[in-house]
């Protein structure tokens, strides 16, 4: 028995050392059939050309032209360039939608013969023909995604080495102060055009297609998308401008004149050439005036073409950082200088009316039901609610040069037209509305506590608030008949909550500690809740009917304005709920610390409201999404 399991042992050790070692051998089998797999290609494609696989690509002595034929680059080498019986090589590279280049099957025709080619490898295509000079040779790549490149001959075999007008022409670009090109990349009919402004030494500005912009200024790069409202920013290395695509440090092989042509109805002469970067294998060419410059440039290679046309040599070009989004949304809100300043400063009169209006308004309705009548502050508050409705007026009148202003600058004051613009029919209904309603309060708040007077009051102030509907966005909305009726509620609420707010905070500082005025507070705080609760139910109805959607909050200065709006109230509604269910019940029941911090809390929500105020102003001078 033991010699059996000693018999079986060995077995097992004889079979383990036999699957190591079919282990290693396929360990060292696999590489090399992978290895060969890989050299298939290479030995297929060697033994079917027969010839360099460089053969293409050309060097010093010979004449090279490349242009497009569809998304396929066509290369032609002519060997040598004194023409006779020549060599001719076709190089090829090939991207979507065309097929790959060892796939390609091109037609070469000299002055519409055509010409037998031969395959001398994936990119490569050769052949020999009789050239004098002149002839229009084309390259037809009938594939799909292929054209045809027209690349005819120079008149003169040789031309004419252009190895020092290159030189010249670089050292004469690299020299200029400031400039514009046009840069339009990709094949013919699926270009991407891009703007560009240079100027010297590290200042650059590029409109990518019409998606996005960038900036550089020093060591500081600025990018944003068209969609987007604010810049970003980032640090890296300054640009060293002028810079150009075909000065990259590689020297360049066969540079010939071609020929002649205008640029824009500039002569110049075409210079051709090529570069190996090791990489890349990189065409050329160059259209130079007399003076040197340059005004066309055209770099083709494998998946990238590009043409670049320059233009406006050392005028005046100013590029400056962006604006900081503080700054960049006062441009959105009121425009540039000067315009801006006179919209900024309509925009502000705005702001102090609507102050006047809702205070004024509030003012009323917190007189007629919410203070007690006590004699302490009756005075200051009857003076208060007359500014307002006067400051309503006054304001209203002071914005209307500042709107001329902002149609036609100064001489627009003298204009009756820009008048006219400025002051249309519902310009002038919010005005004839809120001169009745403010003389109205006016003349009813000395007999304020009198039935007939205190109606008198009321109707003035509703007519008052009627005035905001005229020049609003309810009144031009896709939905006025709903937008007008909630702008309406919206306002009158909003008045209630602010007007009554001020003079709260003037009864309060009026009453003494020892004698707090507990049932005004009660009553207001009823008051503020309901208007809290009408101001964001109408507002939101608002919202819907002006952002069209969701994505109108965050699109445009109209979204932004908003949501800082609501963050805002949304504030000032937690301190007003703080006041009435904390310091409210604090104060009725006595306790020592209540009312002043009662005090400096409705201080504080009055201001909030005002800054509230100040932002639906602006929000008036802005275009909603809808």
């Amino acid at each position: 028995m033991a010699k059996h399991e000693a018999r079986i042992g060995d077995l097992g050790s004889i079979h383990r050392s036999a699957s190591r070692a079919a282990l290693v051998r396929l360990a060292l089998a696999v590489p090399l059939a992978l290895l060969l797999l890989a050299l298939i290609p290479t030995l297929v494609h060697a033994d079917e050309a027969g010839v360099d696989h460089d053969g293409e690509l050309p060097s010093d002595g010979d004449l090279t032209l490349a242009e497009t034929a569809g998304s396929v680059l066509v290369a032609l080498t002519v060997r040598p360039a004194e023409g006779g019986n020549a060599e001719l090589w076709l190089h090829l590279q090939a991207s979507n939608p065309a097929p790959e280049a060892a796939e390609l099957d091109p037609v070469l025709t000299v002055d519409g013969d055509e010409v037998t080619l031969e395959r001398c490898g994936d990119a490569c295509r050769t052949t020999t023909a009789t050239v004098a000079g002149g002839e229009d040779v084309a390259v037809d790549i009938p594939d799909d995604g292929g054209g045809t490149a027209a690349l005819p001959l120079p008149d003169q075999l040789p031309p004419p080495s252009a190895e020092e007008r290159l030189d010249v022409a670089t050292e004469h670009m690299n020299g200029l102060d400031t400039y514009r090109l046009v840069e339009l990349v990709g094949p013919e009919g699926a270009q991407t055009r891009n703007l560009h402004a240079i100027e010297a030494p590290d200042r650059l500005r590029v409109d990518f297609g019409g998606d996005r912009t960038m900036i550089r200024v020093g060591d500081r790069t600025f990018t944003k998308r068209d969609a987007e409202r604010f810049w970003t920013s980032r640090e890296r290395d300054a640009a060293d401008l002028p810079s150009h695509i075909w000065d990259i440090g590689e020297s360049p092989v066969a540079v010939r004149e071609v020929g002649s042509s205008t640029v824009d109805g500039t002569p110049v002469t075409e210079l051709a050439f090529f570069i190996d970067t090791g990489d890349l294998a990189i065409w050329y060419r160059l259209s130079v005036d007399d003076e040197d410059r340059v005004h066309a440039a055209d770099m083709l290679t494998g998946g990238h073409f590009m043409r670049h046309r320059y233009e406006a040599f050392d005028e005046p070009v100013t590029i400056e950082p962006p604006r900081g989004p503080v700054a960049q949304f006062a441009a959105d809100t009121f425009g540039d200088p000067p315009d801006g300043s006179w919209r900024a400063g309509a925009s502000a009169a705005e702001t102090l009316a609507h102050v006047g209006v809702l205070a004024a308004a509030g003012g009323v309705w917190f007189l007629a039901g919410v203070h007690d009548r006590h004699w302490t502050e009756r005075l200051p508050l009857l003076r208060i609610v007359s500014a307002a409705a006067i400051l309503a007026l006054v304001a209203t009148v002071l914005a209307w040069p500042l709107r001329v202003g902002a149609v036609d600058g100064v001489t627009g004051l003298a204009d009756p037209d820009a008048w006219g613009e400025a002051l249309n029919v519902p310009r002038a209904l919010e005005f004839g509305l809120r001169l009745a309603g403010a003389v109205a309060v006016l003349l009813a708040l000395p007999d304020m506590w009198r039935s007939r007077a205190t109606s008198v009051a009321v109707i003035g102030a509703l007519l008052t608030v009627a005035s905001l509907l005229p020049v609003g966005h309810a009144a031009t909305a896709d939905m006025a008949w709903l937008a007008l009726p909630l702008e309406y509620a919206h306002l009158l609420a909003a008045a209630g909550w602010f007007g009554g707010l001020v003079l709260l905070a003037v009864t309060v500082h009026h009453r003494a500690s020892q004698n707090p005025p507990a049932d005004v507070l009660a009553a207001f705080s009823r008051l503020a809740s309901i208007c809290l609760l009408v101001v964001a139910l109408a507002g939101l109805g608002l919202s819907a009917i002006h952002l069209g959607g969701p994505a109108g909050l965050v699109e445009g200065a109209y979204g932004a304005v908003l949501g800082v709006k609501v963050a805002v109230i949304a504030a000032v509604a937690l301190l007003a709920a703080h006041v009435r269910y904390r310091l409210v019940p604090a104060c009725r029941a006595g306790a020592a610390d209540a009312w002043p911090r009662l005090r400096r809390s409705v201080r504080l929500e009055a201001a909030g409201l005002v800054a509230v105020l100040a932002i639906t102003a602006v929000l008036v001078n802005l275009p909603p999404p809808t």
